[in-house]
């Protein structure tokens, strides 16, 4: 059996109405969407909270310090050339690399070999214009693109055809 190399770069989002951070480290992440968000109303539809809640790691080795964060909407082209109409830099990762390492090396068994940036983004309200998907993108050093998710957004009625009710016997 092959066993694949983990990737200098990779990550994955979490899609849902809410995250808690608990004690300890933990999080709590509340409706929770898996493939698809079902929007039952009108588009253009007005999601009251929404959050993605970015994880994206670097092997440390590798660490790129210019990151940006990119989120594309349903409807809008995914033009790395030009911004998104949300998007957002992460600063400062060489060295949180290094300050983390040093940290870590000082607990028995931790793995300093990759980073790992968390980060919630919270939109009150989420403003979806049409059906489609939510991508997120990190884009490294303007030349290398990390797709850490998506999610198809479907009108409410989508859910109907999907499960069609039986006919009564």
């Amino acid at each position: 059996m092959k066993v694949l190399e983990v990737p200098d770069y990779f990550g994955y989002s979490i899609f849902c109405d809410d995250v808690r951070q608990e004690i300890g480290g933990k999080a709590t992440f509340i409706g929770v969407y898996r493939a698809v968000i079902f929007v039952h109303e009108s588009f253009p539809a007005v999601i009251p909270k929404f959050v993605i809640a970015i994880n994206f790691f670097q092997r440390k080795s590798a660490v790129r310090d210019n990151a940006k964060v990119r989120i594309y909407l349903p409807g809008e082209e995914e033009d790395y050339d030009k911004p998104a109409q949300i998007e957002g830099v992460i600063g400062g990762l060489q060295e949180g690399a290094e300050k983390i390492t040093t940290s870590m090396q000082k607990i028995p068994g931790a793995d300093t070999s990759f980073m790992r940036i968390e980060s919630p983004l919270v939109f009150t309200p989420l403003i979806l214009a049409e059906p489609g998907l939510i991508k997120v993108r990190v884009i490294l050093d303007d030349e290398l693109v990390i797709r850490i998710g998506q999610l198809q957004v479907l009108p409410g009625d989508a859910l109907s055809a999907l499960n069609p009710t039986p006919p009564a016997a």
